[in-house]
């Protein structure tokens, strides 16, 4: 390779005419770009994220709510670059640390797909069954951690790491299907508050306090 080199003369020549090139005339440097995530967490290990506690998973479930959601998304971006499919995954991550069921799971992966995407209700429950996407409770985030009022609500709140003022509530029993769920309450089977007409009638969304909503029937009882 030819190279030449500057005599002294030269060099001084040059420094001085840096010098003085005024400063407004030397570009900002340009803004770091966060780059874009390198990768998300693939469809076998999320199932086997949910297997390492639970065997006998519905891997079926979890397998149909990543693809559906993985191709509703598509290409869509979040502000930051990554895929905007990149956030209900790191949902699911979370609560697969907190040990929660495949139909948690499933949801935490769609919550997004109705508001952001094509996908419809109807096709959703038509996919996945209708109790995967109803609704037991409704309130401001603060008055929802500080004072929850269904008993699902209140199990996920005591799984939440750190949270030392709650007693952790294990539900027994395996998660309903949400193919086919039991009659009443799709959540009596096991619930710790559970009385017999839970069994029978389905629970709506009724008010218990200001913009709080739960359906539960003993949402307004002491406990």
């Amino acid at each position: 390779m030819a190279y030449w080199r500057r005599s002294p003369r030269q060099m001084q020549a040059a420094t001085e005419s840096v010098a003085v090139v005024p400063t407004s005339a030397v570009p900002p440097p340009a803004k770091p770009v966060k780059p874009p995530r390198s990768g998300m967490m693939r469809q076998y290990d999320l199932v086997e994220r949910v297997r390492s506690y639970n065997p006998d998973t519905n891997e079926d479930l979890l397998n149909r709510a990543y693809v559906y959601a993985m191709k509703a998304h598509g290409h869509q971006k979040r502000a930051s670059g990554d895929p905007y499919f990149s956030h209900p995954l790191e949902v699911a991550a979370i609560l697969t640390d907190m040990h929660m069921d495949e139909a948690t799971i499933a949801v935490a992966l769609l919550h997004d797909t109705i508001e952001d995407t094509t996908a419809t209700r109807q096709e959703i429950d038509e996919l996945f069954g209708p109790d995967l996407g109803r609704l037991v409770e409704v309130a401001p985030a603060e008055e929802l951690f500080r004072a929850p009022r269904h008993p699902y609500t209140e199990a996920l709140i005591s799984a939440v790491p750190g949270r030392s003022d709650r007693t952790r509530i294990v539900l027994k029993g395996d998660p309903p299907s949400p193919e086919a769920p039991p009659p009443g309450c799709a959540f009596h089977p096991r619930c710790q508050r559970a009385i017999a007409a839970c069994s029978i009638e389905r629970p709506l969304l009724e008010v218990v306090g200001d913009g709080h909503l739960a359906a539960c029937l003993r949402a307004n009882d002491s406990c």
